[in-house]
């Protein structure tokens, strides 16, 4: 099997466990109004800063070499938080992006103009983790974990992404000096649409991926503590079925519990599977 490049062990831990915070701040509107600024796409921002970090982590894992056949890998659940990092920022970018388009469906010069900046680099990045679930969906899917739903609608937001695109690029063109003619303004608004549906979509399927080095709970804003890894590393964090997922506390628990569910379960099965299998080679080869 091709060697892969290292996710830098305890150390990407922390780094997306940091992430995962400055995204905690970036969604909260008391704390950017006690921040002094609640500038949304200076949030965008924030956002593409977390989405690219997240990316070159799942690109670190890839095989160095020539890509292997998908079966042939080992689950890697080292880059599972990135992918759930992803997620949080697809949630509140929707959010942001779900602002532009008013109640009369006008569209201001200056806000297209940023978001069309945005998009074309959130867009290079979708594609980016499109391949990589490509590569590490089936193994993580035999041990059980729920990335299916997620490689279904990063391929919807990657399609959405790529059919919006023109309307991007007139956004983007040096001749836009003013406002858009009607024909443009509402194929940018129904652009801006279908994709914040997208977005909330591979958001949601994210936040059902367990993890371990920061809260499950995917509307947790709790940032209490010296950091993310602290805050969930005690041992009534951590879930007692699949003995993967970790919280912050009982409330933010109890919040994703319906969510969590099914996951625990074919965690649980899954090792109880992996377990007996073990089990049953030892046995014949004594």
């Amino acid at each position: 099997m091709s060697e892969r490049h290292p996710l830098c062990g305890e150390f990407s831990c922390s780094f997306l466990s940091c992430l995962c915070s400055l995204l905690k701040l970036a969604g909260s509107d008391e704390r950017l109004r006690v921040a002094g600024g609640t500038n949304p796409f200076s949030m965008q921002r924030v956002c593409w800063s977390v989405i690219y970090s997240a990316v070159r982590t799942l690109q670190r894992s890839l095989p160095a070499d020539d890509p292997p056949e998908p079966s042939s890998l080992a689950p890697n659940l080292d880059a599972l938080p990135a992918l759930v990092l992803f997620g949080r920022c697809c949630v509140l970018l929707a959010g942001f992006w779900s602002g532009l388009v008013v109640a009369s469906g006008s569209l201001d010069q200056v806000e297209l103009r940023l978001w069309g900046q945005c998009f074309d680099n959130f867009r290079r990045q979708c594609h980016l983790v499109f391949g990589w679930l490509g590569w590490f969906g089936p193994p993580l899917l035999a041990a059980g974990y729920p990335v299916g739903p997620l490689q279904q609608h990063a391929q919807a937001l990657f399609a959405a992404a790529v059919a919006a695109y023109p309307a991007v690029q007139r956004v983007l063109a040096p001749s836009f000096s003013g406002a858009l003619d009607p024909v443009a303004a509402t194929a940018a608004a129904a652009a801006i649409r279908e994709l914040v549906q997208r977005l909330r979509a591979v958001g949601a399927a994210a936040g059902a991926i367990p993890v371990g080095s920061f809260c499950n709970n995917s509307g947790c804003v709790n940032v209490c503590g010296p950091s993310e890894v602290m805050l969930v590393s005690g041992r009534t964090n951590l879930c007692a079925g699949c003995r993967t997922a970790r919280y912050c506390g009982r409330g933010c628990q109890r919040q994703a519990w319906k969510q969590h569910k099914p996951v625990c379960k074919a965690l649980a099965a899954a090792a109880a599977a992996a377990g007996a299998h073990a089990a049953e080679g030892a046995g014949a080869a004594t």
